[in-house]
């Protein structure tokens, strides 16, 4: 509005601009302008999209994990219980040997569980620094009309015909490479996105072996205690 009141209280002392080039010009930037608001709508909304999409990936990761270090858990106790029946029905003392796996079987499992949930919510905290860092970017494309605007106010103050033919071919320019800067940007989310998506999986696995390998220490050294 700013900017539309100081076009027109100058408008009268220009002499050497004719009206149709400053209309061209006004036209243009607003395309520009309606250019860069919709190519931004677009690019967020995919990002926003595929940062939910590893949200819930991320969370379906988690949980067949912890389920499967619930399954690894019973399986271990089930087959401690096993030898523990099998020994005692042939009246062999063993409790020696099963005194406190319950409780380490327990243990092992819920140590894992929280790290898995800990690990993959820590690499999810990291999709707001892969936002941050573009956020330079998409503030600087945001900004151009303004700075164009301020550029012409000048251009008309001065009476400045090759300025506004500069504004006119840059604004041109402009237009034709948002959307490829743009996209330039969403492709790098995109790519950081299925980083995070590898780190997770990743680690979750890092950390299911683990626990895995402990319920097998446990199960070998109870089998050494009772032999």
């Amino acid at each position: 509005m700013l900017f539309y009141l100081v076009f027109c209280a100058t408008i009268t002392q220009i002499s050497s601009l004719e009206l149709k080039l400053i209309a061209t010009l006004k036209n243009d930037l607003k395309i520009l302008e309606n250019t860069i608001r919709s190519s931004l709508s677009s690019s967020l909304d995919l990002v926003e999209k595929q940062l939910e999409e590893l949200g819930e990936k991320s969370s379906d990761v988690a949980n067949e994990a912890i389920s499967l270090l619930e399954e690894h858990s019973l399986d271990i106790a089930e087959n401690v219980h096993l030898y523990v029946r099998a020994f005692s029905d042939n009246e062999y003392n063993v409790s020696g040997c099963y005194e406190g796996l319950d409780d380490a079987i327990k243990s092992i499992h819920e140590k894992g569980t929280s790290k898995i949930r800990a690990s993959v919510n820590k690499i999810l905290a990291q999709d707001n620094q892969v936002i941050i860092s573009v956020i330079p970017v998409l503030t600087n494309v945001q900004n151009k009309t303004v700075e164009i605007k301020k550029i012409l106010q000048n251009c008309i103050f001065e009476s400045d015909s090759k300025c506004v033919y500069a504004l006119l071919g840059e604004i041109s320019n402009y237009r034709h490479i948002v959307p490829s800067i743009l996209e330039t940007v969403v492709n790098r989310l995109q790519m950081h996105v299925k980083i995070l998506e590898s780190q997770i999986v990743t680690e979750v696995q890092r950390i299911v072996n683990g626990v895995v390998g402990a319920y097998t220490d446990i199960l070998f050294n109870f089998l050494q205690c009772i032999m």
